[in-house]
This record gives structure tokens, C-alpha cells and sequence, in this order.
């Protein structure tokens, strides 16, 4: 018997491994007797502050089971913390689902030690915000950032490729498919921000009168492809 985190690392399931009988037959059609497989089955499962109590789950079980649940509530809650001080807030704690995957400390079935961000701020004024203290005011002030220096070309080529390799590496820790993540409706509200992008950099923004295809001897198409390649190679090597 043994416990694991559910896969967004909100409740703890306990689970156990059963000899089953089965169905088997010989080269002949005939039946088998006595063939028998290993299979898991769930005990139970609990909340993260629900007591650990089944009758198959013996007393010295339930001091182990609960032990580890709060081990990882506190590397949960010390992840978001440092997630929070580098500007992150929100999001969803992950199952480590293969030992290449988080914090190679931890065993898969534990929390991974990663966070799914879903809001990004300015890490030192959170950090200011969290240490608190008459340097806070300081420090958030001397975050703010020219709008000189966000219009850069590097800085906008990096804001969106950063926006890229979110939504694959999203893809690649959660193993969840995109579409059930972002439904039609909301891939759309996504493609109308990218066109509005689109629109920004071509005679309705900057002026050039044309941005696509092949142009002064370059097609920043494909070269947007072999970008969004190296992203998702580099995320799945992560």
C-alpha cells in the first residue's frame, strides 16, 4: 500500500497492488486455470487537510501516509512563495510524473516542485512587496521600465517568445492536450491579440507597407517556424 499526489497535486490518493484472476486460454482455445495478473487499485483518497482514515489503512500507515502529506504541503507552499518572489503568482502545482521532470530530489508520485504560472509581475516589486519594509517603496519604483526600452526590438521579440515557450512548456509538464486547455473560443481571443500584433507591424502600425513572405531577402515566416522549433525542442529537453 502507498500514497501518491493527485495529478494538480490537490488531494492524496492511497493505493495498493492486487493479484487478480483472469481470463486465459491455451493455443487451443481451452481455458486456463489459476492464471492470476497484478493490477493497482485505489484504497481511498483524501483532501490535503482531511484526516487519513480507512478501514483497510492500518495505524502505522495513517502516521506514514500523513507524515508524507504534509511534507509535500511544505515544498507546495515553499514553491509558491518562490514563485511569488520572482513575480509569478497563481497557478497550479504539478505531479512529477517521470524522474526527469522538477526537482530531481523528489520521487515521481510527489509534487514536482513545479508551479504553472498564470500571472507574471515585475519580480522585484513583489519581492519588496513580500519583504515589506521602507525599501519597498524604493524598490518598486526603480522597477518601472522606460517605455524607451519596452519598444526595443529585443525586448518585444523576447516578451513573445517567452509567451511561446510558456504555452509549450505548459504543454509539455501537464501532458494535457491543448484544445482542453484553450477551447475554440479562447484560441481565438489569442489568434485576434496575435493579428492585432500583425496589424501593429505593418502599414496600419509601424508603416512598412509589407512584412510577409519573402522580403529583402528574408521570410520571417519560416524563420518564425525554425524559432517556434528550437522552443519546443528545448522545452521537451527541460
Amino acid at each position: 500500500m502507498y500514497i501518491r499526489m493527485s495529478q494538480y497535486c490537490d488531494k492524496v490518493v492511497v493505493l495498493k497492488s492486487v493479484s487478480m484472476s483472469v481470463e486465459a486460454f491455451d493455443s487451443s482455445g481451452h481455458p486456463l486455470k489459476g492464471v492470476r495478473k497484478n493490477t493497482t487499485v485505489q484504497v481511498a483518497s483524501f483532501g490535503l487537510d482531511d484526516p487519513i482514515r480507512h478501514p483497510e489503512i492500518s495505524d502505522d500507515k495513517v502516521a506514514e501516509f500523513e507524515a508524507w502529506r504534509e511534507t509535500q504541503k511544505q515544498r507546495i507552499e515553499d514553491a509558491f512563495i518562490d514563485s511569488a518572489v520572482d513575480g509569478k503568482l497563481g497557478g497550479v502545482p504539478l505531479l512529477k510524473t517521470r524522474s526527469s521532470m522538477g526537482n530531481p530530489a523528489f520521487k515521481v508520485g510527489e509534487f514536482s516542485g513545479l508551479i504553472s504560472s498564470v500571472v507574471a509581475l515585475e519580480p522585484g516589486v513583489m519581492k519588496a512587496v513580500l519583504v515589506g519594509g521602507e525599501g519597498a517603496t524604493e524598490q518598486q519604483d526603480t522597477s518601472l521600465v522606460l517605455l524607451d526600452d519596452v519598444v526595443t526590438k529585443e525586448a518585444i521579440c523576447s516578451r513573445i517568445r517567452e509567451i511561446t515557450q510558456d504555452i509549450m512548456r505548459y504543454l509539455h509538464i501537464t501532458n494535457r492536450k491543448g484544445t482542453e486547455i484553450f477551447p475554440l473560443a479562447d484560441t481565438l481571443d489569442m489568434r485576434a491579440a496575435w493579428t492585432a500584433l500583425g496589424c501593429a507591424l505593418d502599414s496600419r502600425g509601424i508603416g512598412h507597407k509589407k512584412v510577409t513572405g519573402p522580403i529583402a531577402g528574408r521570410n520571417a515566416a519560416k524563420e518564425g517556424a525554425d524559432i517556434f522549433n528550437e522552443i519546443k525542442k528545448h522545452v521537451q529537453e527541460v
